[in-house]
Protein backbone atom coordinates (compact mmCIF):
# COMPACT_ATOMS: atom_id res chain seq x y z
CA UNK A 1 0.00 0.00 0.00
CA UNK A 2 1.31 3.74 -0.81
CA UNK A 3 1.20 6.03 2.29
CA UNK A 4 -0.26 9.45 1.69
CA UNK A 5 3.16 11.14 1.14
CA UNK A 6 4.00 8.72 -1.04
CA UNK A 7 0.50 9.41 -3.02
CA UNK A 8 0.99 13.03 -3.20
CA UNK A 9 4.85 12.82 -4.61
CA UNK A 10 5.83 15.73 -7.47
CA UNK A 11 7.98 14.99 -10.30
CA UNK A 12 10.73 13.15 -8.12
CA UNK A 13 13.07 10.05 -8.70
CA UNK A 14 11.77 7.61 -6.92
CA UNK A 15 14.21 4.32 -7.93
CA UNK A 16 17.58 3.32 -7.47
CA UNK A 17 19.61 1.31 -9.97
CA UNK A 18 18.97 -2.06 -7.84
CA UNK A 19 14.97 -0.99 -7.33
CA UNK A 20 14.26 -1.18 -10.86
CA UNK A 21 11.28 -3.60 -10.89
CA UNK A 22 10.06 -1.79 -7.64
CA UNK A 23 9.92 1.50 -9.33
CA UNK A 24 8.02 0.16 -12.33
CA UNK A 25 5.51 -1.25 -9.49
CA UNK A 26 5.16 2.27 -7.75
CA UNK A 27 4.78 4.31 -11.16
CA UNK A 28 1.94 1.69 -12.26
CA UNK A 29 0.55 2.00 -8.55
CA UNK A 30 0.65 5.74 -8.42
CA UNK A 31 -0.93 5.87 -11.29
CA UNK A 32 -4.06 3.80 -10.37
CA UNK A 33 -4.44 4.93 -6.90
CA UNK A 34 -3.48 8.86 -7.27
CA UNK A 35 -5.89 11.12 -8.28
CA UNK A 36 -5.86 12.12 -12.24
CA UNK A 37 -3.72 14.78 -13.34
CA UNK A 38 -5.41 17.78 -15.67
CA UNK A 39 -3.00 16.54 -18.39
CA UNK A 40 -4.62 12.98 -18.43
CA UNK A 41 -8.00 14.53 -17.87
CA UNK A 42 -6.86 16.37 -20.91
CA UNK A 43 -6.03 12.76 -22.69
CA UNK A 44 -9.09 11.60 -21.92
CA UNK A 45 -11.20 14.15 -23.10
CA UNK A 46 -10.00 13.91 -26.34
CA UNK A 47 -10.21 10.10 -26.73
CA UNK A 48 -13.71 10.78 -25.67
CA UNK A 49 -14.01 13.17 -28.34
CA UNK A 50 -12.36 10.77 -30.82
CA UNK A 51 -15.24 7.87 -30.13
CA UNK A 52 -17.60 11.08 -30.89
CA UNK A 53 -16.13 11.17 -34.34
CA UNK A 54 -15.76 7.65 -35.08
CA UNK A 55 -19.53 6.79 -33.83
CA UNK A 56 -20.58 10.03 -36.87
CA UNK A 57 -18.20 8.28 -39.39
CA UNK A 58 -19.92 4.96 -38.38
CA UNK A 59 -23.37 6.04 -38.92
CA UNK A 60 -22.63 8.77 -42.02
CA UNK A 61 -23.61 5.81 -44.23
CA UNK A 62 -27.03 5.37 -42.45
CA UNK A 63 -28.07 9.38 -42.62
CA UNK A 64 -26.52 8.79 -46.35
CA UNK A 65 -28.65 5.72 -47.16
CA UNK A 66 -32.03 7.61 -48.39
CA UNK A 67 -30.38 9.42 -50.74
CA UNK A 68 -27.91 6.78 -52.33
CA UNK A 69 -30.66 4.40 -52.42
CA UNK A 70 -32.95 7.17 -54.44
CA UNK A 71 -29.80 8.11 -56.43
CA UNK A 72 -28.78 4.72 -57.50
CA UNK A 73 -32.11 2.80 -57.18
CA UNK A 74 -30.74 0.18 -54.47
CA UNK A 75 -33.58 -1.77 -53.33
CA UNK A 76 -32.97 -3.31 -49.31
CA UNK A 77 -31.15 -6.49 -49.45
CA UNK A 78 -28.64 -4.36 -51.71
CA UNK A 79 -28.99 -1.64 -49.37
CA UNK A 80 -27.96 -3.61 -46.63
CA UNK A 81 -24.44 -5.14 -47.64
CA UNK A 82 -23.87 -1.37 -48.41
CA UNK A 83 -24.74 -0.36 -45.02
CA UNK A 84 -22.38 -3.08 -43.30
CA UNK A 85 -19.10 -2.53 -45.41
CA UNK A 86 -17.45 -0.41 -42.72
CA UNK A 87 -18.76 -2.92 -39.87
CA UNK A 88 -16.96 -5.84 -42.14
CA UNK A 89 -13.74 -3.57 -42.11
CA UNK A 90 -14.50 -3.03 -38.51
CA UNK A 91 -14.03 -6.45 -37.73
CA UNK A 92 -11.18 -7.10 -40.02
CA UNK A 93 -9.13 -4.33 -38.18
CA UNK A 94 -9.97 -4.84 -34.45
CA UNK A 95 -9.21 -8.28 -34.82
CA UNK A 96 -5.38 -7.62 -37.15
CA UNK A 97 -5.02 -3.90 -35.76
CA UNK A 98 -5.43 -4.86 -32.05
CA UNK A 99 -2.25 -7.08 -32.35
CA UNK A 100 -0.14 -3.93 -33.90
CA UNK A 101 -1.43 -1.68 -31.04
CA UNK A 102 0.24 -4.01 -28.82
CA UNK A 103 3.51 -3.96 -30.48
CA UNK A 104 4.13 -0.13 -31.79
CA UNK A 105 1.86 1.45 -29.17
CA UNK A 106 -1.64 2.80 -29.02
CA UNK A 107 -0.71 6.63 -29.90
CA UNK A 108 0.87 5.54 -33.66
CA UNK A 109 -2.16 3.36 -33.98
CA UNK A 110 -4.47 6.18 -33.13
CA UNK A 111 -2.47 8.44 -35.72
CA UNK A 112 -2.18 6.15 -38.81
CA UNK A 113 -6.04 5.36 -38.42
CA UNK A 114 -7.35 8.65 -37.74
CA UNK A 115 -5.38 10.09 -40.67
CA UNK A 116 -6.61 6.81 -43.43
CA UNK A 117 -10.11 7.30 -42.02
CA UNK A 118 -10.43 10.99 -42.83
CA UNK A 119 -8.85 10.25 -46.18
CA UNK A 120 -10.85 7.25 -46.64
CA UNK A 121 -14.10 9.30 -45.76
CA UNK A 122 -13.29 11.88 -48.54
CA UNK A 123 -12.90 9.27 -50.87
CA UNK A 124 -16.89 8.32 -50.54
CA UNK A 125 -17.63 11.64 -51.25
CA UNK A 126 -16.01 10.90 -54.69
CA UNK A 127 -17.64 7.91 -55.49
CA UNK A 128 -20.21 7.35 -58.33
CA UNK A 129 -21.03 3.60 -57.73
CA UNK A 130 -21.71 1.02 -55.23
CA UNK A 131 -19.20 -0.87 -55.68
CA UNK A 132 -16.41 2.14 -55.14
CA UNK A 133 -18.62 3.38 -52.26
CA UNK A 134 -18.45 -0.10 -50.21
CA UNK A 135 -14.65 -0.24 -51.16
CA UNK A 136 -14.47 3.16 -49.38
CA UNK A 137 -16.68 2.72 -46.46
CA UNK A 138 -14.97 -0.78 -46.03
CA UNK A 139 -11.38 1.04 -45.14
CA UNK A 140 -13.49 3.01 -43.01
CA UNK A 141 -14.39 0.38 -41.26
CA UNK A 142 -10.51 -1.23 -40.93
CA UNK A 143 -9.49 2.62 -39.69
CA UNK A 144 -12.12 2.66 -37.03
CA UNK A 145 -11.40 -0.97 -36.28
CA UNK A 146 -7.80 -0.11 -35.66
CA UNK A 147 -8.92 2.95 -33.30
CA UNK A 148 -11.39 1.20 -31.16
CA UNK A 149 -8.75 -1.13 -28.96
CA UNK A 150 -6.02 1.17 -29.47
CA UNK A 151 -8.48 4.09 -27.80
CA UNK A 152 -9.97 0.99 -25.38
CA UNK A 153 -6.17 0.74 -24.14
CA UNK A 154 -5.38 3.74 -23.73
CA UNK A 155 -8.26 5.24 -21.77
CA UNK A 156 -7.86 1.88 -19.29
CA UNK A 157 -3.80 2.55 -19.37
CA UNK A 158 -3.84 6.47 -18.87
CA UNK A 159 -6.68 6.11 -15.82
CA UNK A 160 -7.01 5.85 -12.06
CA UNK A 161 -8.01 2.42 -11.18
CA UNK A 162 -11.07 4.47 -9.58
CA UNK A 163 -12.03 5.99 -12.74
CA UNK A 164 -10.81 3.31 -15.14
CA UNK A 165 -14.27 2.08 -15.57
CA UNK A 166 -15.92 5.54 -15.82
CA UNK A 167 -13.06 6.70 -18.55
CA UNK A 168 -13.90 3.41 -20.64
CA UNK A 169 -17.83 3.76 -20.00
CA UNK A 170 -17.37 7.50 -21.36
CA UNK A 171 -16.35 6.26 -24.75
CA UNK A 172 -19.78 5.29 -24.98
CA UNK A 173 -20.91 8.35 -24.11
CA UNK A 174 -18.62 10.07 -26.79
CA UNK A 175 -19.86 7.52 -29.63
CA UNK A 176 -23.67 8.69 -28.99
CA UNK A 177 -22.54 12.54 -28.50
CA UNK A 178 -21.27 12.03 -31.98
CA UNK A 179 -24.31 10.56 -33.36
CA UNK A 180 -26.29 13.36 -31.73
CA UNK A 181 -24.13 16.45 -33.14
CA UNK A 182 -23.64 14.69 -36.28
CA UNK A 183 -26.88 13.34 -36.86
CA UNK A 184 -28.07 16.94 -35.88
CA UNK A 185 -26.23 18.93 -38.77
CA UNK A 186 -26.31 16.06 -40.77
CA UNK A 187 -30.29 16.87 -40.80
CA UNK A 188 -29.71 20.13 -41.83
CA UNK A 189 -27.01 19.30 -44.73
CA UNK A 190 -29.60 17.13 -45.89
CA UNK A 191 -32.24 19.87 -46.51
CA UNK A 192 -29.68 22.05 -48.78
CA UNK A 193 -27.36 19.52 -50.31
CA UNK A 194 -27.04 15.66 -50.80
CA UNK A 195 -26.12 12.58 -49.71
CA UNK A 196 -22.20 13.33 -50.11
CA UNK A 197 -21.89 15.96 -47.63
CA UNK A 198 -22.04 13.32 -45.10
CA UNK A 199 -18.59 12.27 -45.86
CA UNK A 200 -17.51 15.09 -46.30
CA UNK A 201 -18.09 16.44 -42.74
CA UNK A 202 -16.70 13.18 -41.54
CA UNK A 203 -13.63 13.93 -43.09
CA UNK A 204 -13.35 17.12 -42.30
CA UNK A 205 -13.95 16.30 -38.32
CA UNK A 206 -12.05 13.12 -38.43
CA UNK A 207 -8.64 15.01 -39.30
CA UNK A 208 -9.56 17.68 -36.35
CA UNK A 209 -9.25 14.45 -34.17
CA UNK A 210 -6.30 13.69 -35.34
CA UNK A 211 -4.16 16.72 -34.62
CA UNK A 212 -5.83 16.81 -31.15
CA UNK A 213 -4.60 13.56 -30.40
CA UNK A 214 -0.88 14.41 -31.80
CA UNK A 215 -0.84 17.40 -29.58
CA UNK A 216 -2.65 15.83 -26.42
CA UNK A 217 -2.65 12.25 -26.15
CA UNK A 218 1.38 10.86 -25.67
CA UNK A 219 1.65 7.16 -25.74
CA UNK A 220 0.57 5.22 -22.18
CA UNK A 221 3.31 4.53 -19.38
CA UNK A 222 2.01 0.61 -19.21
CA UNK A 223 3.05 0.40 -22.96
CA UNK A 224 6.45 1.87 -22.88
CA UNK A 225 7.42 -0.32 -19.31
CA UNK A 226 6.23 -3.47 -21.03
CA UNK A 227 7.87 -3.08 -24.51
CA UNK A 228 10.66 -0.59 -23.93
CA UNK A 229 11.19 0.68 -27.42
CA UNK A 230 14.10 3.26 -28.35
CA UNK A 231 14.45 5.40 -25.62
CA UNK A 232 11.76 4.17 -23.71
CA UNK A 233 13.13 5.76 -20.16
CA UNK A 234 13.41 9.42 -21.47
CA UNK A 235 9.98 9.18 -22.73
CA UNK A 236 8.40 7.53 -19.92
CA UNK A 237 9.81 10.09 -17.63
CA UNK A 238 8.74 13.15 -19.99
CA UNK A 239 5.32 11.75 -19.58
CA UNK A 240 5.17 10.86 -16.06
CA UNK A 241 6.61 14.62 -15.04
CA UNK A 242 3.70 16.04 -17.66
CA UNK A 243 1.17 13.52 -15.76
CA UNK A 244 2.50 15.21 -12.37
CA UNK A 245 4.26 11.80 -11.20
CA UNK A 246 7.53 10.46 -10.01
CA UNK A 247 10.24 9.49 -12.56
CA UNK A 248 12.01 6.50 -12.55
CA UNK A 249 16.12 6.42 -13.38
CA UNK A 250 16.84 3.18 -15.17
CA UNK A 251 14.01 0.50 -17.05
CA UNK A 252 13.14 -2.57 -15.18
CA UNK A 253 13.86 -5.77 -16.30
CA UNK A 254 11.34 -7.65 -18.97
CA UNK A 255 10.57 -10.98 -20.14
CA UNK A 256 10.66 -11.31 -24.01
CA UNK A 257 8.91 -13.85 -24.51
CA UNK A 258 5.85 -12.43 -22.34
CA UNK A 259 6.17 -9.22 -24.75
CA UNK A 260 6.25 -10.97 -27.97
CA UNK A 261 3.41 -13.53 -27.38
CA UNK A 262 0.70 -11.74 -26.70
CA UNK A 263 -1.49 -13.37 -29.33
CA UNK A 264 -0.16 -16.98 -27.45
CA UNK A 265 -0.86 -15.43 -24.08
CA UNK A 266 -4.90 -14.51 -24.33
CA UNK A 267 -5.36 -18.37 -25.50
CA UNK A 268 -3.41 -19.31 -21.96
CA UNK A 269 -5.45 -21.29 -19.42
CA UNK A 270 -6.00 -18.31 -17.45
CA UNK A 271 -7.23 -16.14 -19.87
CA UNK A 272 -8.86 -18.91 -22.26
CA UNK A 273 -12.45 -18.43 -21.16
CA UNK A 274 -12.03 -14.63 -20.94
CA UNK A 275 -11.04 -14.66 -24.90
CA UNK A 276 -13.74 -16.99 -25.49
CA UNK A 277 -16.53 -15.52 -23.97
CA UNK A 278 -16.16 -11.92 -23.86
CA UNK A 279 -15.95 -11.68 -28.06
CA UNK A 280 -18.82 -13.54 -27.82
CA UNK A 281 -20.76 -11.66 -25.65
CA UNK A 282 -20.00 -8.40 -27.57
CA UNK A 283 -20.82 -10.03 -31.04
CA UNK A 284 -24.14 -10.81 -29.88
CA UNK A 285 -25.23 -7.16 -28.09
CA UNK A 286 -23.93 -5.92 -31.90
CA UNK A 287 -26.32 -7.72 -33.60
CA UNK A 288 -29.24 -6.17 -31.71
CA UNK A 289 -27.20 -2.74 -31.47
CA UNK A 290 -26.61 -1.98 -34.69
CA UNK A 291 -29.84 -3.16 -36.03
CA UNK A 292 -31.67 0.06 -35.22
CA UNK A 293 -29.08 2.51 -35.90
CA UNK A 294 -28.14 1.39 -39.56
CA UNK A 295 -31.92 0.65 -40.38
CA UNK A 296 -34.29 3.47 -38.58
CA UNK A 297 -33.55 6.44 -41.38
CA UNK A 298 -34.38 3.96 -44.28
CA UNK A 299 -37.49 2.46 -42.33
CA UNK A 300 -38.58 6.53 -42.12
CA UNK A 301 -38.22 7.12 -45.33
CA UNK A 302 -40.14 3.89 -46.48
CA UNK A 303 -43.03 5.01 -44.33
CA UNK A 304 -43.22 8.77 -46.74
CA UNK A 305 -41.11 11.01 -44.67
CA UNK A 306 -37.93 12.72 -45.61
CA UNK A 307 -34.34 11.52 -45.28
CA UNK A 308 -33.83 14.58 -42.90
CA UNK A 309 -36.99 13.09 -40.82
CA UNK A 310 -35.32 9.84 -40.93
CA UNK A 311 -32.23 11.72 -39.56
CA UNK A 312 -33.95 13.23 -36.41
CA UNK A 313 -35.31 9.73 -35.68
CA UNK A 314 -31.76 8.49 -35.44
CA UNK A 315 -30.70 11.86 -33.25
CA UNK A 316 -33.30 10.42 -30.85
CA UNK A 317 -32.29 7.12 -30.40
CA UNK A 318 -28.64 8.23 -29.97
CA UNK A 319 -30.06 11.13 -27.49
CA UNK A 320 -31.33 8.39 -25.75
CA UNK A 321 -28.09 6.44 -25.70
CA UNK A 322 -26.19 9.58 -24.39
CA UNK A 323 -28.29 9.75 -21.41
CA UNK A 324 -27.93 5.63 -20.80
CA UNK A 325 -23.98 5.87 -21.38
CA UNK A 326 -23.49 8.74 -19.00
CA UNK A 327 -26.27 7.15 -16.48
CA UNK A 328 -23.71 3.86 -16.88
CA UNK A 329 -20.36 6.37 -16.57
CA UNK A 330 -21.95 8.09 -13.69
CA UNK A 331 -22.19 4.89 -11.47
CA UNK A 332 -19.32 2.82 -12.42
CA UNK A 333 -17.14 3.54 -9.69
CA UNK A 334 -20.32 2.77 -7.23
CA UNK A 335 -22.21 -0.46 -8.72
CA UNK A 336 -20.70 -3.49 -9.75
CA UNK A 337 -20.91 -3.75 -13.78
CA UNK A 338 -20.40 -7.42 -13.63
CA UNK A 339 -23.75 -7.96 -12.08
CA UNK A 340 -25.37 -5.08 -13.55
CA UNK A 341 -24.66 -5.30 -17.14
CA UNK A 342 -26.44 -8.95 -17.78
CA UNK A 343 -29.63 -7.01 -16.62
CA UNK A 344 -29.43 -4.13 -18.73
CA UNK A 345 -28.60 -6.63 -21.91
CA UNK A 346 -31.91 -8.21 -20.83
CA UNK A 347 -33.67 -4.69 -20.71
CA UNK A 348 -32.21 -3.62 -23.58
CA UNK A 349 -33.87 -6.73 -25.90
CA UNK A 350 -37.17 -5.76 -24.36
CA UNK A 351 -36.76 -1.99 -25.44
CA UNK A 352 -35.45 -3.07 -29.16
CA UNK A 353 -38.93 -5.78 -29.44
CA UNK A 354 -41.17 -2.51 -27.88
CA UNK A 355 -39.72 -0.20 -30.77
CA UNK A 356 -40.35 -2.71 -33.54
CA UNK A 357 -43.90 -2.99 -31.64
CA UNK A 358 -45.36 0.02 -31.18
CA UNK A 359 -43.84 2.95 -33.33
CA UNK A 360 -45.89 3.40 -36.47
CA UNK A 361 -45.46 7.23 -36.81
CA UNK A 362 -42.61 9.62 -36.55
CA UNK A 363 -43.41 10.90 -32.92
CA UNK A 364 -43.56 7.47 -31.55
CA UNK A 365 -40.25 6.18 -33.33
CA UNK A 366 -38.54 9.26 -31.43
CA UNK A 367 -39.74 8.74 -28.17
CA UNK A 368 -39.94 4.78 -27.92
CA UNK A 369 -36.44 4.91 -29.97
CA UNK A 370 -35.08 7.16 -27.22
CA UNK A 371 -35.38 4.58 -24.29
CA UNK A 372 -34.28 1.81 -26.65
CA UNK A 373 -31.51 3.73 -27.09
CA UNK A 374 -31.27 4.45 -23.58
CA UNK A 375 -30.64 0.41 -22.94
CA UNK A 376 -29.13 -0.39 -25.74
CA UNK A 377 -26.12 2.48 -25.51
CA UNK A 378 -25.49 1.49 -21.81
CA UNK A 379 -25.11 -2.31 -22.56
CA UNK A 380 -22.42 -1.39 -25.23
CA UNK A 381 -20.34 0.61 -22.61
CA UNK A 382 -20.48 -1.52 -20.10
CA UNK A 383 -19.46 -4.15 -22.42
CA UNK A 384 -16.27 -1.85 -23.06
CA UNK A 385 -15.71 -1.86 -19.45
CA UNK A 386 -16.20 -5.62 -19.03
CA UNK A 387 -13.40 -5.80 -22.34
CA UNK A 388 -10.81 -3.70 -20.69
CA UNK A 389 -11.37 -5.54 -17.41
CA UNK A 390 -11.14 -8.67 -18.76
CA UNK A 391 -7.56 -8.53 -20.12
CA UNK A 392 -3.94 -7.40 -18.24
CA UNK A 393 -2.82 -4.66 -19.47
CA UNK A 394 0.57 -6.42 -21.40
CA UNK A 395 -2.04 -7.85 -23.63
CA UNK A 396 -4.82 -4.98 -23.41
CA UNK A 397 -4.75 -3.64 -26.76
CA UNK A 398 -4.75 -8.05 -28.27
CA UNK A 399 -7.76 -8.93 -26.18
CA UNK A 400 -9.43 -6.01 -27.03
CA UNK A 401 -9.23 -6.20 -30.43
CA UNK A 402 -10.40 -10.06 -30.57
CA UNK A 403 -13.28 -9.03 -29.03
CA UNK A 404 -14.22 -5.95 -30.87
CA UNK A 405 -13.33 -7.49 -33.98
CA UNK A 406 -15.50 -10.80 -33.35
CA UNK A 407 -17.98 -8.80 -32.12
CA UNK A 408 -18.00 -6.91 -35.49
CA UNK A 409 -19.17 -9.67 -36.99
CA UNK A 410 -22.47 -9.48 -35.39
CA UNK A 411 -22.52 -5.66 -36.09
CA UNK A 412 -22.13 -6.97 -40.16
CA UNK A 413 -24.83 -9.42 -39.68
CA UNK A 414 -27.03 -7.20 -38.40
CA UNK A 415 -27.74 -5.11 -41.77
CA UNK A 416 -27.80 -7.45 -43.83
CA UNK A 417 -29.84 -10.20 -41.91
CA UNK A 418 -32.46 -7.67 -41.27
CA UNK A 419 -32.12 -6.77 -45.12
CA UNK A 420 -33.09 -10.10 -46.53
CA UNK A 421 -36.09 -10.58 -43.47
CA UNK A 422 -37.61 -7.28 -44.81
CA UNK A 423 -37.05 -8.21 -48.52
CA UNK A 424 -38.53 -11.11 -47.77
CA UNK A 425 -42.00 -9.29 -46.07
CA UNK A 426 -41.12 -9.72 -42.15
CA UNK A 427 -42.80 -6.81 -40.54
CA UNK A 428 -40.70 -4.54 -38.39
CA UNK A 429 -41.88 -6.16 -35.23
CA UNK A 430 -40.88 -9.81 -36.20
CA UNK A 431 -37.57 -8.35 -37.54
CA UNK A 432 -37.23 -6.60 -33.94
CA UNK A 433 -37.99 -9.27 -31.89
CA UNK A 434 -35.59 -11.64 -33.93
CA UNK A 435 -32.74 -9.63 -33.75
CA UNK A 436 -33.18 -8.54 -29.87
CA UNK A 437 -32.26 -12.23 -29.30
CA UNK A 438 -28.55 -11.05 -29.19
CA UNK A 439 -28.85 -8.67 -26.06
CA UNK A 440 -29.97 -12.01 -24.26
CA UNK A 441 -27.54 -14.38 -25.65
CA UNK A 442 -25.05 -11.88 -24.89
CA UNK A 443 -26.07 -11.37 -20.76
CA UNK A 444 -25.86 -15.25 -20.66
CA UNK A 445 -22.13 -14.94 -21.69
CA UNK A 446 -20.85 -12.00 -19.91
CA UNK A 447 -22.20 -13.86 -16.67
CA UNK A 448 -19.66 -16.53 -16.88
CA UNK A 449 -16.33 -14.08 -17.51
CA UNK A 450 -14.16 -13.34 -14.72
CA UNK A 451 -12.34 -9.89 -14.77
CA UNK A 452 -8.37 -10.13 -14.62
CA UNK A 453 -8.12 -5.76 -13.72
Amino acid sequence: MLTTAEANLGPAVIAQDDQSSQSRSDLLSLISTRRMSRAQLFAAAVGIAINAIDGYDVLAISFAAPGIAKEWGIDRSGLGIVLSMELIGMAFGSLVLGRVADQIGRRPMLLICEIAMAFSMLMCATANDVTMLALWRLVVGVSIGGVLPALTSMMAESSSQRGRDVSVTLLGVGYSAGAIFGGSIAAWLLKYYDWRSMFIMGAAATMIGAVLTYVLVPETIAFLLKRQPKNALARINAIAQRFQLPTISRLPDTNSNEVKGAVRSVFDRDLLRNTIVVPLAYLFCMITFYFPLKWAPKLIADMGYTPSEGASVLVWINIGGLIGSLAVAASASRLSLRITTPIILIVGAISLVAFGATATDLSTFKYVGAVMGFFLNASVVCLFAAIARSFPASVRATGAGISLGIGRAGSVLAPVVAGFMFASGFNLAFVSSVMAVGCLISAGLLACSQPKD
